[in-house]
């Protein structure tokens, strides 16, 4: 397996065979970066009275340094599982999803 550059420079191709060479392209940002936590969404039915029904949750850790700090998971409630489910998909850092959930309803408390 050879590595060559093309004659712009930028652009790598890693040529496996003559006939079929293949260019290595640059990954997606498809994780959180390092240090943001990682969390995920769990659906977990639950059966009351002969009826089942769904529960989503937000499972998360949050890592400093190589060490687990927490590994914890709030309850979503169906008024925000799109917003949540939408952040998630977005790879918002932990810490932003947390808010959005730990935002309690705007009553007056006594």
């Amino acid at each position: 397996m050879a590595i060559a550059e093309s004659d712009s420079g930028s652009e790598k191709v890693m040529e496996t065979s003559v006939i079929s060479p293949r260019k290595t392209i640059p990954t997606s940002k498809t994780r959180r970066t390092k240090g943001k936590g990682s969390g995920w969404i769990q659906c977990k039915p639950i059966k009351r009275s002969g009826k089942e029904y769904k529960q989503y949750w937000y499972c998360y850790e949050e890592w400093q340094s190589g060490d687990r700090l927490t590994k914890k998971s709030r309850y979503i409630p169906k008024r925000l599982l799109a917003q949540v489910e939408k952040m998630n998909n977005e790879k918002t850092p932990v810490g932003e999803i947390l808010k959005v959930l730990r935002n309690r309803s705007k009553r007056k408390k006594c």
